[in-house]
């Protein structure tokens, strides 16, 4: 394929892929939710637990309202795809500036200290349907 030459058609993907994309994203925002809750503290007030897990979880639902938004819109669509910057690097940029955001947070320390090593490598089993 050269610049300028027109690029593949998208395949048009059915229900059943739409269904299986939209788990795993759910599945790993409810990790990411339930990861929260288990990293507390022993000494922690449920109280306290609480406020994370749903701030968390708004968070989350923030975040995948936001990309989901601008998909919806068609932001990613169209346009001459050789223009540059791409306008995927918008959402590429996005998504890693947010996962490194994420990490560096209290969220992520909160992760980082609360949760075993196994915990942490085991919730990215979730690529292996990308895959």
């Amino acid at each position: 394929m050269t610049p300028g030459g027109p690029l593949p058609e998208m395949p048009d993907y059915g229900a059943a892929e739409l269904a299986v994309f939209v788990a795993v994203v759910a599945w790993v925002a409810v990790s990411a939710v339930v990861g929260v809750a288990r990293a507390a503290p022993e000494q922690e007030r449920p109280e306290q637990t609480r406020r994370w897990v749903v701030g968390t979880a708004l968070g989350a639902g923030a975040w995948l309202a936001f990309w989901s938004g601008l998909a919806a819109a068609g932001v990613w669509r169209g346009g001459d795809p050789w223009a540059f910057p791409p306008r995927l690097l918008g959402y590429f940029s996005g998504s890693i500036l947010g996962a490194v955001g994420l990490a560096l947070s209290p969220v992520g320390a909160r992760l980082a200290r609360g949760l075993s090593w196994t915990a942490l490598a085991g919730f990215q089993v979730f690529r292996l349907p990308l895959e």
